[in-house]
């Protein structure tokens, strides 16, 4: 297997579980819990970047299967990281149903890259000293949530 240096990842994971657990600890007041919600969505989708990064490296040792799950979740956390601090950001200052006009755009487009996932294929290239996604699915999953 190749090794990959994952260091901005632990770290960046490291700072989220301090912050998750500064949270957790002082009980902050937050009816809808809405930063544990994205600290939590933030921490998965680290989480599936380190291992995307490693099962995509290792193509002749991992399982296809295995590497579209990873990448599947890899995709569908970064929608709903953006999907809900968007919301956040939109609540500060918008009105309650233009809110809610964008959630449903929000879900609606995760919904739609949902069922894509089905039918687009997942490529890989080589690159800079590592293999990176592309084709469809790549483009398309990161279309969404730019």
């Amino acid at each position: 297997m190749v090794a990959i240096p994952l260091r901005r990842e632990i770290v960046c994971a490291i700072i989220l579980l301090f912050l998750i657990s500064y949270y957790c600890i002082n009980k902050i007041k937050d009816k809808e819990m809405l930063f544990l919600k994205l600290a939590a969505v933030a921490l998965a989708h680290i989480i599936f970047d380190m291992a995307t990064v490693i099962t995509v490296n290792n193509l002749d040792v991992v399982p296809d299967a295995v590497n579209r799950f990873l990448h599947i979740g890899f995709y569908i956390t970064a929608i709903l990281f953006v999907i809900w601090f968007y919301n956040y950001v939109v609540q500060l200052t918008a009105h309650y149903s233009y809110m809610r006009r964008l959630k449903r755009i929000g879900y609606l487009l995760l919904g739609a890259f949902t069922l894509l996932l089905l039918f687009l294929p997942m490529e890989y290239e080589a690159g800079n000293g590592t293999i990176y996604s592309y084709g469809p699915l790549a483009i398309i999953g990161y279309a969404i949530f730019l």
